[in-house]
């Protein structure tokens, strides 16, 4: 068998260089064959793996993540927009946005509890709309690294895998923004009960009013911004090392089940 199996070696040895390859002679009994074919399909998966936990983003790439998201989402222009698609109700009633008919108000009082809501509901929206940036250029970053490391079905599988990971932490990333834009909300509810404007109308609906709120949320936020971002970074940094350490371990396990299923009188190449 030894012979026969050498000359098959021989003749084929060109297509035979990735190391992987057993030479099985058929009065051999079958348990290497069944044995090599478990141990690469560890091996297989130990790849993803490691690709996976290798592809999450470092702290430096993370902050590079945040700020990017952070100067599109929190810029004046993009808490404008927010507040003039802000759909208001009132009183059991809809005001609506800036597209609909204009919604005069003549009672100071009234005013600054609709520009309350107006301002809860654009901090929460902006607050959402952050996380999902983060978490989407989180996603973008995963993949091209992915994509450098694995090409085909493994690819499609690990994306998969990456968007699983994200949605869970966009969930908690989105709670973080709400909860670190608190002391903006409380600056601004004190800020709107203070202030007493006599007024003739307003019309709630129109640009000009909508964008004073926008604006007075923008210089808030700006004031808060380095506290924001700190909070933000904590958090993902952490549940970022959280998933690369039970990645190792997924990857470690990997390797001893590989380890114990392998022939012993055969060698397997590693992956570097």
């Amino acid at each position: 068998m030894i012979e026969a199996k050498l000359k098959v070696f021989k003749e084929y040895e060109p297509y035979l260089s990735s190391g992987n390859i057993l030479i099985h002679h058929d009065f051999e009994e079958c348990d290497d064959i069944c044995k090599t074919s478990g141990a690469q399909k560890l091996l297989s998966v130990q790849k993803t793996v490691k690709s996976l936990k290798n592809s999450i983003p470092n702290d430096i790439s993370l902050e590079n993540i945040l700020k990017m998201a952070a100067d599109k989402i929190l810029s004046r222009k993009y808490i404008r927009n927010i507040c003039y698609g802000i759909d208001l109700k009132y009183d059991n009633g809809r005001i609506g946005t800036v597209h609909s008919h204009p919604y005069f108000c003549y009672y100071f009082g009234t005013v600054g509890k609709i520009r309350r809501v107006l301002a809860q509901e654009t901090v929460e929206e902006i607050s959402e709309d952050l996380g999902s940036e983060i978490c989407k250029e989180i996603l973008e970053h995963i993949k091209a690294q992915v994509q450098v490391r694995i090409e085909g079905e493994m690819y499609e599988a690990l994306i998969n895998i990456s968007d699983d990971v994200v949605a869970t932490l966009k969930i908690a990333i989105i709670a973080s923004v709400i909860f670190s834009f608190s002391p903006v909300l409380g600056i601004l509810y004190a800020l709107y009960y203070i202030v007493v404007t006599f007024i003739m109308y307003v019309d709630i609906n129109s640009k000009f009013w909508r964008n004073k709120v926008a604006d007075d949320i923008f210089v808030r936020v700006r004031e808060q911004r380095e506290n924001i971002l700190i909070n933000i970074s904590l958090l993902v940094k952490n549940r970022c090392k959280e998933t690369t350490d039970d990645l190792g371990k997924l990857e470690r396990q990997l390797s001893d089940w590989k380890q114990g299923i392998s022939p012993t009188d055969h060698q397997y190449c590693e992956y570097p």
